[in-house]
């Protein structure tokens, strides 16, 4: 589990935001869920980079967000991938705290899991 520390402005809305690359030819997918917020989704053919309002921080205290993602390369070579999740705090990046690279073999699927604590002091 990450932690990431929200300012202490308890109307500032909580956005995340979501980038996938990738090279050749990578399906990938995602959810997104928080406590506060249903889940968020976003796929190689059907791109959701956000950013996706979470909340405002008043609602986001303690909140513990979760998400998953499933990549698999359909080429022949190695593929990188790079994912970045990023939050955002009143439109300025709070924390870009989960971040992943990698090579993808032909048709060797990579899933990944990560959890994270939203909190403020």
């Amino acid at each position: 589990m990450i932690t990431v520390k929200l300012r202490n402005n308890p109307n500032d809305l909580v956005e995340v935001r979501i980038t996938v690359e990738t090279e050749g030819n990578v399906r990938w997918s995602y959810k997104y869920e928080s406590e506060e917020r249903k889940k968020i989704t976003g796929a190689s053919d059907r791109a959701n980079t956000g950013p996706n309002a979470l909340g405002r921080v008043h609602e986001l205290k303690d909140d513990i967000n979760g998400w998953e993602f499933i990549l698999v390369n359909l080429d022949e070579e190695d593929a990188g991938y790079s994912i970045i999740i990023e939050w955002i705090q009143d439109g300025e990046t709070v924390q870009e705290a989960w971040r992943k690279e990698g090579k993808l073999k032909k048709d060797k699927p990579v899933f990944l899991r990560e959890t994270a604590l939203l909190y403020y002091n």
